[in-house]
């Protein structure tokens, strides 16, 4: 079985391939798991605990970490009076000590959050995010209940010309979580292998807008033909109509559904 992304037609829009479906079907999480199975942790005996979302409950919990050694992780960042030691190894968690800032009913308050926010199942959200394409994304497509791709909402800023940097949205299904901020995690994690993903399978540019404030050189003017200036400008993309999370995929009936080729007759385009 296959599934099916990017390339271009004649008439310079988006088109599809094929890729190995069991890309889509694994877990897409690339940090840690633990399997925890001392005394501290029996009750999650067998269960997959995953690294970076124990790591932000447990910043959000405890306002404050710290490593004194690459093998340890410590909150709050106190040597002596921490709460939580966790043990990790080959960017896993090992092992998760409690410590002498954390009384016996805070204890069970941790592990409870630990199963209710990371453990337990709380079904799919839909995430969205704004990629960009080398080409115009016209149409739809849609992977089972994994990925969606449609055309950037209506009133999204959009290059005059084709030799440009495309917008078109981007929607996967991930985890939820009770807990806003591991929610958003795994929003972040899911959305960021999946485009790492296309990027990898499609011929051309897929790209998305890097975090952190990137900034540019950039030709400016107060008026179209007017005098030109270079100002130090911010990387950056607003949307008013774009819906970060949603309970389901965005409704496609009236696009067309984008084009799809044999990764023979795709490639070879491009080779």
């Amino acid at each position: 079985m296959s599934c099916r992304f990017g390339g271009s037609t004649r008439r310079g829009s988006l088109i599809l391939s094929s890729c190995d479906n069991r890309l889509l079907h694994r877990p897409l999480y690339t940090s840690g798991y633990m399997l925890l199975a001392n005394d501290f942790s029996t009750r999650f005996r067998g269960r997959r605990l995953d690294l970076a979302e124990l790591h932000s409950l447990l910043l959000q919990r405890f306002k404050g970490a710290m490593q004194p050694m690459p093998t340890e992780l410590l909150y709050p960042g106190d040597m002596k009076r921490y709460s939580v030691k966790v043990r990790i190894r080959d960017l896993s968690v090992e092992d998760i000590e409690p410590g002498a800032g954390l009384g016996t009913g805070e204890l069970d308050a941790l592990w409870n959050q630990i199963e209710s926010d990371l453990l337990m199942s709380n079904g799919m959200r839909i995430g969205s995010a704004i990629l960009f394409s080398h080409l115009p994304v016209e149409g739809w497509y849609r992977y089972e209940e994994l990925l969606q791709i449609l055309p950037a909402p209506k009133g999204a800023p959009r290059p005059a010309f084709l030799m440009a940097d495309h917008p078109f949205l981007l929607q996967f299904a991930f985890p939820s979580s009770p807990n806003w901020l591991i929610r958003n995690v795994r929003k972040a994690i899911r959305g960021r292998e999946i485009t790492l993903m296309l990027t990898g399978l499609l011929a051309g540019t897929v790209r998305s807008l890097i975090g952190g404030g990137q900034h540019h050189w950039s030709l400016v003017s107060t008026e179209p033909g007017g005098t030109l200036r270079t100002e130090y400008l911010q990387e950056g993309y607003l949307c008013p109509a774009f819906v970060e999370e949603s309970e389901e995929f965005e409704r496609n009936q009236e696009l067309p559904e984008i084009p799809q080729a044999e990764p023979h007759v795709y490639y070879s385009r491009w080779a």
